[in-house]
């Protein structure tokens, strides 16, 4: 066995793996923590297994990555397990099932303690690593007590050394002109402008949401925006078509490196999924005063209460997300005062730097470890 050695706090180095630099939640708290973490003065560096449009943000952040790419996962696997080894990393954070199998090779290789964020839901859970990749895992983190609950519950065992650490985020700083970014949009000031942002891949409930659109014909002030791309993108464009929503009322608008303007542009906050971990979009919403209308999936009601944040929907359940909107969009003073309290729960109970603090000293106590004590049993 590789011996550990305890590293001087101003030399850590962390190296995170995930499963792509796709756009997505998952993989934009990666680099927010990497970012983070190195202006901290952490080395950090990111390996993806799959290459994304938010490689170019890494790239902004100066964020070092790496895409272990080949034909095969035994090509992709050796080409890791070099790069880890010649980097030496203290800590491994891998993010998700896929990516701990790799952090396992890096155990071998280098002797890297290992901590693993399960980010994801049980709808999504379709397989589970084999029990020495887990075996591998110093400890467990979820995003939610939900996604703690359902790994549980897919393992059929429980899991030790696992903890729940919520997702965080910064509270913006406005500077976007908003009716600037409707104009742009073709949005008036009298528009009640509702928005998703999500990938299109099935999970998010965007075909229940048009479903629900095409029932509002007489609240012609509700526009949608649909911020995201993804495999079932034309899929969703052709669904509108059947049920003629027209480009006036709904606008696809692909992916976007400009959230934090389009949030702010917006009124309603809609994510409809079918399964979640802790949704990063919701939080992001709540921290630009957005009311929120969501389902009661994973852990989305551990970060809105019903009618105080915002409003909970049954899953697939067009008619009630239809009168949902309707409400929010007939009362401006409910919308006010959810948005309000969500604004307020994000700063306060989903702070960006409290979560990194978390993890901060989880890192801490996991780097502390005695060697005996490196596997976790599951």
């Amino acid at each position: 066995m590789i011996k550990h050695i305890m590293p001087d706090k101003r030399r850590l180095k962390i190296v995170h793996i995930v499963s792509s630099l796709k756009v997505g939640g998952m993989e934009r708290f990666v680099l927010n923590i990497a970012a983070a973490q190195q202006s901290a003065g952490t080395s950090v560096s990111v390996m993806a297994l799959q290459d994304g449009p938010l490689h170019a943000v890494a790239d902004h952040l100066d964020i070092r990555t790496f895409i272990p790419s080949g034909s095969s996962k035994y090509v992709r696997a050796a080409k890791a397990a070099i790069y880890l080894a010649k980097l030496k990393p203290h800590l491994i954070h891998a993010h998700n099932r896929t990516s701990l199998h790799y952090a396992a090779v890096g155990r071998k290789v280098c002797g890297a303690r290992i901590l693993v964020t399960n980010h994801g839901a049980a709808a999504n859970m379709n397989h589970f690593n084999s029990l020495k990749d887990w075996d591998c895992a110093d400890v467990v983190v979820s995003v939610s007590h939900a996604s703690a609950s359902a790994l549980e519950q897919m393992s059929g065992m429980i899991l030790k050394r696992s903890t729940v650490i919520h997702n965080g985020v910064h509270m913006p700083v406005i500077v976007t002109n908003r009716e600037a970014v409707r104009k742009s949009l073709g949005l008036s000031k009298k528009d009640v402008v509702g928005i998703i942002v999500a990938r299109i891949d099935g999970y998010k409930g965007h075909d229940c949401l048009l479903a629900a659109l095409a029932k509002m014909r007489t609240c012609p002030e509700f526009k949608l925006i649909i911020a995201g791309d993804g495999v079932d993108r034309q899929k969703m464009q052709n669904l509108a078509e059947s049920l003629e929503i027209g480009n006036a009322s709904v606008q696809f608008l692909g992916f976007r490196d400009d959230v934090a303007a389009l949030l702010g542009a917006a009124d309603i906050f809609l994510l409809p999924s079918l399964s979640e971990g802790l949704p990063l979009s919701i939080l992001e919403a709540m921290s630009h005063g957005l009311p929120i209308v969501a389902t009661p999936v994973g852990g989305i009601p551990e970060t809105i209460d019903d009618n105080i944040e915002g409003l909970i929907v049954p899953v697939n359940d067009s008619d009630g997300l239809a009168v949902a909107l309707q409400t929010l969009v007939s009362n401006p003073d409910l919308r006010e005062r959810m948005g309000a309290a969500g604004k307020m729960r994000a700063s306060t109970a989903f702070s960006f730097d409290a979560m990194k603090s978390a993890y901060d000293r989880l890192y801490s106590s996991v780097l502390a470890l005695e060697p005996e004590h490196h596997k976790v049993g599951v």
